[in-house]
């Protein structure tokens, strides 16, 4: 079996289950590739992404740190991160990740920083 082309599978099936608003079913296929290939940083990502939609605020926090901790220029990463710490009022570490999120070249964040002055 080639664990990236299973992990590439269950990445898309978890995007199509995402689509439909299926974000149980995301979570489960997310979980699955991550078994397969622990060291991507997207299906961390995506993961993050099911559990922000599932108001899961701490299980969103762990997958966007892990997706960071693999790639420390990901800026989607930081991105969702810092709306992560802004649900937690955590504003100075929001901030901060709206601003690393802008540096590594994530688009149209100026809306976010405003709130940072």
């Amino acid at each position: 079996m080639n664990k990236k082309k299973e992990a590439a599978k269950l990445i898309e099936a978890g995007k199509i289950r995402s689509d439909n608003s299926d974000f149980e079913g995301a979570v489960r296929d997310f979980t699955k590739a991550i078994e397969y290939t622990p060291e991507n940083p997207k299906i961390w990502y995506l993961r993050g992404n099911m559990y922000v939609n599932m108001l899961k605020i701490t299980e969103a926090l762990k997958n966007f740190n892990k997706a960071i901790e693999l790639d420390d220029r990901y800026a989607d990463a930081y991105f969702n991160r810092a709306y992560v710490y802004f649900i937690l009022k955590e504003k100075d570490k929001s901030c901060a990740d709206y601003l690393m999120s802008a540096k590594l070249g994530k688009e149209n964040v100026e809306d976010k920083l405003r709130n940072c002055r």
